[in-house]
């Protein structure tokens, strides 16, 4: 061996991983763990938010007591932008998920006789209306995403699943079987409420089978208990009276006024434009339009 090298493997070596690992006895003397002080004990400080474990002005009580953590509701989860949580400032550069708006559907269909109904949901004051809600962080600040699930929540799945509701209100496919009216809720922020073609069938039947279930476990977000279809001259009339009295179909009175303040576009629902679906066909075809 070389001078260089005996030198090298004789020099005491200060790497982390030659040195071995530590000494965790000496680790315990110096740092000894926390032991939890009981309230009777004589180190126990009364009113210290700090020195007795978890402090009681936590914003987040439940780690304390298990009995009061957030329990899982289908739609309704806590989760760390809801209610349990501090929800930070932003500023004006970051304020994607703190822009607040509404969003629902109102869905329609031709009956047996070709006639445009209406499906609408009856809250717990008895009043109709269509089916929708305030946005919340899951919807990505999506429009669509808001009233597919507004769509869901409300129906308890009666209609449509999720995916199939923000696929005909998005995809170019199902342009033609819908429409968007651009009103405002009673606090003044926007409210987006599609009108949505789907299949004419009774939905009814599987509302209340599932909405008897829900009631029977004592679900406390059912926000609907009951589902119809009602008829274009029906909704027009109930529309364009002033209250609730006396009227056939009560409405909430914020549908109200967004069908009031909308009344031509609920009136072309469903109104197939002829023009823009001729075709032109070539004159030597033989064929022709009718």
């Amino acid at each position: 061996m070389t001078d260089n090298f005996k030198e090298v493997m004789t020099t005491k070596t200060t790497n982390a991983w030659d040195a071995g690992p530590p000494n965790q006895k000496a680790l315990q003397i110096i740092a000894p763990p926390p032991q939890r002080r009981e309230s009777n004990s004589p180190e126990y400080v009364q009113g210290n938010n700090h020195i007795n474990g978890a402090s009681r002005t936590s914003p987040f009580p439940f780690y304390k007591n298990p009995s009061t953590q957030p329990k899982y509701v289908a739609g309704r989860n806590q989760n760390k932008f809801n209610d349990y949580f501090i929800k930070p400032y932003l500023s004006g550069e970051n304020r994607r998920h703190n822009i607040y708006y509404s969003a629902g559907v109102l869905p329609y269909a031709r009956d047996a006789g070709g006639n445009i109904v209406f499906l609408l949901g009856k809250d717990k004051e008895g009043n109709w209306s269509d089916f929708g809600g305030r946005s919340e962080h899951q919807d990505g600040n999506m429009q669509v995403r808001t009233a597919a699930r507004e769509l869901y929540e409300e129906t308890m799945g009666a209609v449509m699943p999720i995916d199939a509701a923000i696929r005909m209100l998005s995809h170019s496919v199902h342009e033609s079987s819908r429409s968007l009216i651009n009103a405002r809720t009673l606090g003044g922020s926007p409210y987006y409420m599609y009108s949505l073609e789907i299949v004419y069938t009774d939905y009814r039947k599987n509302f209340k089978r599932v909405h008897d279930y829900v009631k029977y476990i004592q679900h406390k977000y059912i926000e609907k208990n009951d589902i119809r279809w009602v008829s274009r001259d029906t909704l027009l009339s109930a529309a364009s009276s002033v209250e609730n009295d006396g009227v056939l179909l009560p409405l909430r009175p914020i549908f109200r006024t967004t069908l009031a303040n909308h009344i031509d576009e609920i009136r072309a629902i469903g109104v197939v434009n002829i023009d823009s679906c001729r075709t032109d066909v070539p004159s030597d075809s033989g064929e022709s339009i009718v």
